[in-house]
């Protein structure tokens, strides 16, 4: 996907996108992306900003970046999309003990004690 100066993470509210859409040098605009899930066919539909010069497929990988960050969706290499209830769980850092491992810090997402 082509990086634009423009591109933000900003919430869609009915102000922003009067905002954009108003401003005729913005080239931004909103469209609705439907996502489904190749596993169960559920769908997530949103609006996301792109740029008129992303093709669809651009357009396409903003929704799934969205999605795979903040939704708990999974988009796999060869192209599936999964819904967070038949995405693949995700990895969890086990810390054997409290100390010996160096990729451990105190604050490591996913992080769960050792069971004994």
């Amino acid at each position: 996907m082509t990086d634009h100066p423009t591109d933000q993470q900003q919430a869609l509210t009915p102000d922003v996108v009067n905002a954009i859409v108003r401003d005729m040098d913005d080239p931004r605009f909103p469209t609705r992306i439907t996502v489904f899930c190749d596993h169960c066919g559920a769908e997530n539909t949103s609006e996301y900003l792109v740029h008129e010069g992303m093709s669809s497929r651009e357009r396409l990988a903003v929704a799934r970046k969205h999605l795979v960050d903040n939704e708990g969706w999974e988009h796999a290499d060869d192209g599936d999309d999964f819904c967070p209830t038949h995405a693949a769980p995700k990895e969890t850092h086990v810390v054997a003990d409290d100390g010996d491992d160096p990729e451990h810090v105190d604050d490591c997402p996913g992080c769960g004690p050792a069971t004994p």
